[in-house]
């Protein structure tokens, strides 16, 4: 009875595998979708269709410094002490105090991506990225790693209880160290200022004598 009794149990053994291994798959998908559940509740807090008003701290490294980024639709304008844009209508115009001089491009998507880090978190998905999720008392972390090789090495989001963003950590293939991004003020809303005409255009009066290169 004892050979019968090892074949009967290493039966049952083996269909408890292939009821794991069938299992496994549908777990990891509703672990993606949970956290595709969660990209797009902090997706939401990026839309700009009404206005969005950021305040932040960058910090690469040993260097640190506040910024704030304004947009309203698909236009944008961003202020550093190291450098300030303005987008609007496909024109990017780029003021590096260093530089001194102003670069008027069209620029590709992969550029304003880097001077608002924050806005990665829109193309991050389950499709191309594997998703890890994490709670830590009130804050969920989201770390996000590409399918296929990119510049990007890897990139890790911090939610709170809402999902709202508090900061952004993205490892590039050419930084050696972490890009480190907190938000300390996010407000859906335009200002008044906001809504005029040219707030989103490079206006030469407010940087006298700085040329600009037209680079388009």
């Amino acid at each position: 009875s004892f050979p019968t009794r090892r074949s009967s149990d290493l039966v049952r053994m083996m269909g408890i595998r292939r009821w794991l291994l069938a299992l496994l798959p549908l777990l990891f998908a509703f672990s993606a979708e949970a956290q595709e559940q969660t990209l797009q509740k902090a997706k939401r807090y990026l839309d700009a269709s009404k206005g969005l008003q950021i305040e932040y701290q960058l910090t690469i490294g040993e260097d640190s410094e506040q910024g704030s980024y304004y947009a309203l639709g698909e236009d944008f304008c961003l202020e550093s002490p190291s450098i300030r844009a303005w987008h609007q209508g496909g024109n990017l115009w780029v003021y590096i105090p260093q530089n001194g001089e102003v670069n008027l491009t069209q620029p590709y998507k992969e550029d304003l991506l880097e001077l608002n880090p924050l806005l990665n978190l829109n193309r991050i998905s389950a499709k191309t990225f594997n998703l890890k999720e994490s709670t830590t008392g009130a804050v969920t972390t989201i770390k996000a790693t590409p399918k296929q090789k990119e510049e990007i090495e890897w990139l890790e989001v911090h939610l709170n209880s809402q999902c709202e963003p508090l900061s952004m950590r993205v490892k590039q293939r050419s930084v050696s160290v972490p890009i480190v991004l907190k938000v300390t003020k996010l407000r859906q809303s335009a200002t008044a200022q906001m809504k005029q005409k040219g707030f989103f255009r490079f206006d030469a009066n407010k940087l006298p004598g700085v040329a600009v290169i037209d680079l388009r």
